[in-house]
């Protein structure tokens, strides 16, 4: 299970009713948690800042926009930071095939995307669809 949320406010909450013997739920940084590691990789405090979010709540993935207004999110580095780092990345929402290759060969763990069929012929020419099981 993977707990979500644009605000992390949200996912406080949710965490306030989860007890410590419970099994782990993974969690997914909100906008505030996104900002912060993308502001903490361009002044080279990442690590740091991770530790620092975890302490506050389970930091498993984050889902982001390839841009959001003109700062570019999504980059090689930045996915090489949260991978190091044991956070997966999810890119919303990505209907070109293009742009879903780039995307993959950059090493993101999910796309967010309006066009299945799209994708399945992505994922197929790279001999990952259909998946076995």
């Amino acid at each position: 299970m993977l707990i979500a949320s644009f605000r992390d406010a949200h996912r406080r909450r949710f965490f306030s009713h989860v007890r410590a013997e419970e099994p782990v739920v993974a969690s997914s940084g909100g906008v505030e948690t996104v900002a912060r590691l993308l502001l903490a990789h361009y002044l080279g405090i990442f690590t740091s800042v991770v530790r620092q979010l975890r302490k506050n709540l389970p930091l498993h993935a984050i889902q982001v926009p390839i841009r959001w207004r003109p700062v570019r999110v999504v980059t090689k580095r930045f996915v090489a930071a949260c991978h190091r780092a044991g956070i997966a990345v999810h890119v919303w929402v990505v209907n070109e095939q293009d742009q879903m290759e780039w995307l993959l060969e950059m090493g993101v763990d999910g796309l967010v995307t309006d066009n299945g069929d799209g994708l399945a012929r992505v994922l197929g020419a790279r001999g990952q669809w259909p998946q076995r099981l």
